[in-house]
């Protein structure tokens, strides 16, 4: 396991300890391996895809942290902006505005809390255990990690805020949030999402060599999934086709504060996919554990619209669409790719060339390196300028995949295997996707 500390990649001194701790999960739970599992978004930390997923997983065994953004993205397509414009709102100013949904605002925190008190799991002649109310209300006592830049969920302590970018929010969480108040939290699998929105994969280039700036991807998942691989951790990324941006505790949709996953869900069709698309990702985690998924590789799953408004695809809670892996032509060989990597300093709000990072990918190295400055003066002689322009037939390409939207098209689950240097879209014989 690798960590990084400055900007620079060291082996972890707990190795050792790490590995024991991995033969404990073993033993606790020989059907499946217990992981440290990392969510970040593209959305808001308290939009109901990240939560209720985070549920599933721990319920399943796994540890779970969660570190996303405090207000929502503004990445939305054109169209479902048209369709959503009305939920989209003007953002207050950092925490004390309560950030999305108001989830902090005092008053916000305290019904929140009454509602849970009413929700604690009862006995016989449905009377509440006082040692039950009594750890309640010892959670509910602790103080929250909180500050100007980053914070807990009194809720729920597995989840965390980052008043930035989701890419800001990603970088505290290797940088800061996990060094300092999760130290023994070394993530096994980095999941970005479940996102709003398809995120479709990148088309393969045929240039020599890549360059990458995360900071100005247009596609927010994909840059949270390459900074995740260059903290050495396996990468899966999550997306659907319908943008319903609603709240986790919406009781339109939700049982708010209950004690158990599955008393959550209304009858309804965002609650059911809700737990469909949860199901499926429990069920693809727990039959990839231990195969030859590593940091090197990407599974970009986006599922299809089942809005039974927009769409001809339809899901219960555990049936539904099938998995399917999507391929393409394997690009030609070339040299590697650069990545370059913002470090934010939030305190600022500004970025400047101190702060950012470069790294080099090939498939002669086996794990991406830091660039030095000559390294890189060379390297960008010789790549091809962004914004350069594409032929006629390679234009849908390059702005959606033809291959992936055939696959929802067909109501089927999209899913990519994607290298860092090998390309994207890759077949059975790179990695084959369980059904």
């Amino acid at each position: 396991m690798w960590v990084q500390k400055n900007s620079l990649y060291k082996e972890a001194p707990l190795a050792a300890k790490h590995q024991q701790k991995g033969i404990m999960k073993l033993l606790l739970l020989p059907a499946v391996l217990a992981l440290n599992i990392l969510i970040s978004t593209t959305d808001s930390w308290v939009s109901k895809s990240p939560r209720y997923l985070e549920w599933a997983l721990r319920e399943r065994g796994h540890s779970v942290k969660v570190v996303a953004s405090l207000n929502p993205n503004t990445e939305v397509p054109p169209v479902e902006h048209e369709l959503h414009r009305d939920t989209l709102e003007d953002f207050g100013d950092g925490v004390a505005a309560g950030g999305d949904f108001n989830h902090l605002l005092p008053a916000h925190q305290t019904y929140l809390k009454n509602v849970r008190r009413v929700n604690v799991a009862r006995g016989a002649k449905n009377t509440i255990l006082k040692r039950d109310l009594d750890a309640l209300e010892s959670e509910f006592s602790l103080q929250a990690v909180q500050n100007e830049l980053y914070g807990q969920d009194p809720l729920n302590r597995n989840f965390w805020y980052v008043d930035g970018t989701p890419l800001e929010a990603l970088s505290l969480a290797f940088d800061e949030i996990l060094p300092s108040h999760a130290p023994d939290f070394a993530p096994d699998l980095v999941i970005v999402g479940p996102n709003e929105g398809l995120h479709l994969t990148p088309p393969n280039s045929d240039d020599d060599v890549v360059v990458e700036d995360l900071d100005n991807m247009d596609d927010k998942a994909h840059a949270l999934a390459l900074l995740a691989q260059l903290h050495k951790v396996p990468v899966i990324t999550v997306s659907s086709e319908d943008h319903d941006r609603v709240y986790y505790n919406d009781d339109r949709y939700f049982n708010v504060e209950v004690a158990q996953y599955k008393d959550a869900f209304k009858a309804n069709p965002i609650a059911k996919n809700v737990q469909f698309v949860n199901d499926r990702i429990v069920h693809l985690i727990e039959k990839v554990v231990g195969s030859s998924l590593d940091a090197s590789l990407l599974l970009n799953i986006n599922f299809p619209s089942m809005n039974h408004k927009y769409s001809n695809c339809f899901a219960t809670s555990h049936h539904g669409p099938k998995f399917a892996q999507v391929t393409a032509a394997k690009p030609k060989f070339r040299m590697g790719k650069i990545v370059s990597v913002p470090r934010a300093d939030l305190r600022k709000r500004a970025q400047d060339s101190e702060t950012r990072a470069y790294f080099k990918l090939s498939e002669d190295l086996d794990r991406m390196e830091r660039l030095l400055e000559i390294e890189l003066r060379r390297m960008l002689a010789i790549v091809s300028k962004p914004g350069h322009e594409f032929e006629k037939n390679d234009l849908h390409s390059y702005y959606s995949n033809k291959h992936e939207l055939s696959a929802l098209q067909r109501c089927q689950i999209a899913v990519s295997v994607n290298h860092v240097t090998k390309g994207n879209n890759l077949g059975t014989d790179v990695f084959r996707v369980p059904h």
